[in-house]
């Protein structure tokens, strides 16, 4: 990571680098600002920092603005290095020990790769189309599928996508203070496998159809969600139930 940058000139570089995965062409800074909701002129301000860092480059003429430097992209990729990171790929999700990680970006080829050493890496096969995250610290997923994985453990990933992650409004949600019964109601009837748990509008937790059935097959279906449900203790904690509530497969 590369410290001594303002919290405008990361959220500019990490925008930067969503709209440009997506589109694979130069972006202008009137872009970033409208995305950030700020100033065009505080935008090319940090720009040129991040230009002086030779994190970005610019493009002048009609199709010009700005892209990412291979060195941004191992910035971020270096900044991926939890101790587990969720894995979906063919319509599971597990957590796999990520041994190391990186990042690294062709010009010639214009692609982004993805190199990853795992614990565990039998599970995947090339062709897989997979999505892992979320970068600590961000509401990002990468998706993309693997090209190649080799017996030492090491995978290497064609990057297709950044997904960013966001709490729906139209999520389906259960009170914390809500009975096991209540949930189990609300879970079948919205023909889900995961339910969003709130505080208020506080996205606080998740439970599963799992876990709702055992405890009203033990005779627990007078208990509280808020005793069962699988807690939001941080920000990568809450980032993971969004991965969740959006696959509507969860984790315990």
């Amino acid at each position: 990571m590369i410290d001594g940058l303002s919290s405008l000139q990361r959220e500019a570089l990490t925008k930067l680098v969503e709209l440009y995965m997506m589109s694979k062409k130069a972006v202008k800074s009137k872009v970033i600002a409208s995305e950030l909701g700020v100033n065009p002129g505080s935008i090319r301000n940090a720009f040129t920092v991040l230009r002086a860092l030779g994190l970005i480059e610019g493009k002048r003429g009609p199709s010009g603005g700005y892209t990412p430097t291979p060195r941004a992209l191992s910035v971020l990729g270096d900044g991926v290095r939890p101790l587990k990171i969720k894995i979906c790929c063919r319509g599971l999700c597990r957590y796999i020990r990520v041994l190391e990680i990186d990042m690294v970006y062709s010009s010639s080829e214009n692609t982004i790769t993805l190199y990853l050493k795992l614990k565990n890496y039998r599970r995947l096969h090339r062709g897989d189309y997979v999505l892992l995250g979320p970068i600590p610290g961000s509401n990002y997923i990468v998706g993309g599928t693997v090209s190649r994985v080799n017996k030492r453990g090491y995978v290497w990933i064609h990057v297709e996508k950044l997904y960013k992650l966001h709490e729906s409004r139209g999520m389906v949600y259960v009170s914390m203070n809500s009975s096991i019964k209540e949930a189990i109601e609300k879970i079948v009837g919205n023909k889900r496998k995961c339910l969003a748990v709130l505080d208020g509008s506080r996205l606080v937790g998740v439970v599963d159809i799992y876990v709702l059935l055992r405890e009203l097959l033990m005779g627990r279906g007078h208990r509280y969600v808020k005793e069962v449900m699988r807690k939001i203790r941080n920000a990568y904690d809450r980032v993971s139930a969004l991965i969740d509530l959006e696959l509507d497969t969860c984790i315990y």
